[in-house]
Parts: C-alpha cells; sequence; structure tokens
C-alpha cells in the first residue's frame, strides 16, 4: 500500500490530501503529514468502510461493480447489492433499495409502507389498501364485494349491492332484506324467497302469489285471475 506525503511550502497550511473520498487536511509549521490508507484488497474502500476488507483483490469499487459501494464486489461477493436487507436471490429489486414484504414481492420501494411494493400496489400512498382484485378502482380491504366490479358498497349488509344497475342489485338498500325471487335484498319475514312487498302471504312459507286477491293462492285457485 502507499504512504502519500504532502508538504506546505509555505507554511499556510494548505496542504490537504484526499483519498478514498476523505480529505486529510495539513498541520502547523509545515509538519509532514504522512497518512497511511489502509485498504487490504485494493478495491478502492478503505477497511473502515469497506464490508469485505479482505475480498477480492484486482477489482475497483464504483456503481458499475458494487451498487451500495460497500466494497463487495456483487458478482463474486455481495449476497445483497442494494443492502437492503433481503439477499439477491429473493429480492424483487435486486440493485434498488426497497422495505416491501408482499409474499414473492419483497425488497422494492414501497412508500405507505404496507408491505406491497409500489409497482404492484394499485394505492401505492394508501396504507389501508394493497389490492383491487375485481379492478373497480376500490380496494379490497373497502370493497363489500371484492370479485365483482359492478358492485363495491352494501348499506345494509344484506349480500346485496347499493348499485341498481349492477349485479343482484338491492332493492331496498337501506333495509336488511334476504328476498331474491321477486326482488332482491327486501324484508321476507315467512323466507320464502319473496318480499313482503309482494307477498300475498307473508306470514306462510308455502304461499305467496294471489293474482287475483280473493285470498286464495293461484296453485289452488281454479281461477286465479278472477276473484269472482
Amino acid at each position: 500500500m502507499s504512504i502519500p506525503n504532502c508538504y506546505s511550502e509555505d507554511n499556510e497550511n494548505d496542504c490537504s490530501i484526499t483519498m478514498g473520498g476523505h480529505t486529510f487536511n495539513s498541520v502547523e509549521n509545515a509538519t509532514l503529514i504522512r497518512v497511511m490508507i489502509l485498504d487490504f484488497d485494493r478495491d478502492g474502500v478503505v477497511n473502515e468502510l469497506d464490508n469485505c476488507p479482505a475480498g477480492d483483490e484486482g477489482w475497483t469499487s464504483d456503481a458499475s461493480t458494487d451498487n451500495d459501494l460497500d466494497g463487495c464486489n456483487d458478482i463474486t461477493e455481495d449476497l445483497d447489492d442494494d443492502n437492503d436487507g433481503f439477499e439477491d436471490f429473493s429480492d424483487q429489486c435486486p440493485i434498488l433499495f426497497g422495505n416491501s414484504t408482499y409474499p414473492f414481492e419483497v425488497g422494492c420501494p414501497d412508500r405507505d409502507g404496507d408491505t406491497r411494493p409500489d409497482v404492484n400496489d394499485p394505492f401505492p400512498d394508501d396504507a389501508s389498501e394493497w389490492e383491487d382484485t375485481d379492478r373497480d378502482g376500490v380496494g379490497n380491504n373497502s370493497d363489500a364485494f371484492p370479485f365483482d366490479p359492478t358492485q363495491s358498497t352494501d348499506s345494509d349488509l344484506d349480500g346485496y349491492g347499493d348499485n341498481r344497475f349492477g349485479s343482484f342489485p338491492d332493492s331496498c338498500i337501506e333495509q336488511y332484506g334476504t328476498s331474491y325471487k321477486d326482488r332482491f335484498g327486501c324484508l321476507d319475514s315467512d323466507d320464502d324467497g319473496v318480499s313482503d312487498l309482494n307477498d300475498q302471504f307473508p306470514d306462510n312459507t308455502n304461499l305467496w302469489q294471489d293474482s287475483d286477491r280473493d285470498g286464495i293462492e293461484d296453485d289452488a285457485d281454479a281461477f286465479p285471475y278472477n276473484p269472482t
């Protein structure tokens, strides 16, 4: 290793040496500066900053050979080229520092800290959302119907969506209901599938239709459309 010498000829303390990214200033009265920089592997990174101080020789650390400039050769020595804590074999962004921990997507930038990398996060600035399966613009955690792009809210929590133009639209969005035959999501007291709004026998599971309103269920009425 070399030991650089530096003198201040005019006694003005203007002598300095720069090596390994460090500048060493002069001492008073033109005293000889003798600075010994230890770099065992001669890669250009001093031992105190070198994570592989006695590693490969015959190469120089720079952005093309040592991405994180830690003194370890990316190809032969460094198992974590971007120094983000995720080894290259599992790091999905091996030369880009990242903090994502989402399964099979580790080691990439994740600015909202929700574990999902920005590149795959449909809501990169919302820590409460990181997936939108049906691609309707509403995150799965807020979407009452994460697999149906036509519905996303269910005000009465009855399983039928509020969007009247979507799939299985709720006809009574402010009232919990289980009807499904004549309309979706309305009160069905006898659980026969027909809403109380259309059920002529709302308390009888076996009866519901009386077209002529004569009190006799259509199936038992010889003249279901003639009340007389």
